[in-house]
């Protein structure tokens, strides 16, 4: 025997509030409080719409809640010839001294970027890329290590970007904190244009478990 439940909405008991909605018409399920015990979980969805200097990815999304983040994101800059630097925020404060260790390689040569010593936790791209409509960079990157002071947190990724003769670029990379600063706990990513301003973009952040 088969038994049918319609309802479209699950509150908690002793309360009016809707911890789980239903849309009759399109059947989509909406989660109105954080969902917890699974594997990733989506923390931000935003877009850029307006020209900013950086976009920074704060701490109240970069929480000890979790200590490995993914970040899927896409930037067009307001001009040509640009390069997207990673750095990492303490205590509210951007990390720029020569606190990371970072390479870059091309995928479709033998070009590298890299240091042990810098101020930037990683360069995303190899080629400069341009501004032309389709044209700007995506990345994909990996957080270790974020709230925990038993190694150093690190990052990886890979970015799909076009110059600026609209040409395609992937690359490779890796960053990480120095040795020196494994007590640093962080709670912030902050993604920059080498020079100028982001124009438009997108970023999604999602706590791994």
């Amino acid at each position: 025997m088969v038994s049918t439940l319609k309802v479209n909405k699950i509150q908690i008991p002793n309360s009016d509030s809707d911890v789980i909605s239903l849309d009759a018409s399109t059947g989509n399920i909406a989660f109105n409080k954080p969902v917890t015990g699974t594997a990733v979980v989506k923390l931000l969805d935003a877009t850029i719409s307006d020209t900013v200097s950086e976009y920074n990815v704060g701490s109240t999304i970069i929480t000890s809640a979790y200590d490995n983040y993914r970040v899927i994101a896409d930037f067009m800059m307001d001009g040509d010839g640009r390069n997207l630097y990673i750095r990492a925020i303490s205590g509210g404060s951007v990390l720029d001294s020569s606190v990371y260790a970072r390479e870059t390689a091309a995928l479709s040569s033998s070009t590298y970027d890299g240091s042990n010593s810098t101020s930037i936790w990683v360069v995303c791209n190899i080629s400069s890329f341009g501004n032309a409509s389709g044209e700007g960079i995506s990345v994909d990157v990996n957080f270790f290590n974020m709230t925990t002071t038993t190694k150093p947190a690190s990052l990886n990724g890979t970015a799909n970007s076009f110059n600026t003769s609209a040409l395609h670029n992937g690359q490779v990379y890796a960053g990480a904190m120095l040795p020196t600063q494994v007590s640093t706990v962080l709670n912030g990513i902050q993604f920059r244009p080498d020079t100028g301003n982001i124009s438009s973009g997108r970023v999604k952040v999602y706590g791994i478990n």
